[in-house]
């Protein structure tokens, strides 16, 4: 099951069962892993009870958004592993939300942690931007973004832009 929030529609979706749904008509069994994680993570349940008391059904919401509501090539969930994989979210309150971490968790990309400037990074590799002007816009002078981008593509065993754009497309930020 892949969750994603459809901005234009201001609606959370799901791919489940090879149909878009609206989230709210999800059967329970295909998000009882979202009950799972409240019920497991003590802070992610104090902190959405804080902002939704005494209202599951937005609680659920709020976590599915905030965790898994990137759209990309890989299912968030998967009944057969067990196991939810967490998306890229494109959140205007990055770096100013108290859920910060807590409902929304670090990617990683082939077991390695990315961090929020890693990802942008990514991002603006993957575009038309020549090196000086990601520098810039990533506020690192020029031979430090060299050394930063070096070291992104060792740790995700890339060599060249192009792998750098096919990662940034299978994570979901392009």
């Amino acid at each position: 099951m892949e969750i994603f929030f459809h901005k234009e529609e201001n609606k959370l979706m799901a791919i489940h069962n090879s149909q878009i749904k609206c989230f709210t008509k999800l059967p329970t069994e295909a998000i009882g892993f979202i009950y799972n994680i409240i019920d497991s993570e003590v802070e992610t349940q104090e902190l959405l009870k804080k902002w939704f008391p005494d209202d599951t059904e937005k609680q659920i919401q709020k976590l599915a958004k905030c965790r898994f509501g990137g759209l990309n090539f890989y299912p968030d969930y998967c009944h057969k592993t067990n196991s939810p994989n967490f998306d890229v979210v494109d959140c205007p309150l990055k770096g100013h939300c108290k859920g910060e971490g807590i409902l929304c968790k670090e990617i990683s990309y082939k077991g390695e942690s990315l961090s929020n400037l890693e990802l942008e990074a990514l991002k603006l590799i993957s575009s038309i931007e020549k090196n000086t002007a990601i520098a810039d816009l990533l506020g690192m002078p020029l031979g430090t973004f060299n050394v930063f981008r070096t070291n992104l593509y060792e740790k995700l065993n890339i060599r060249t832009k192009q792998e750098a754009t096919r990662v940034a497309v299978f994570l979901g930020l392009i």
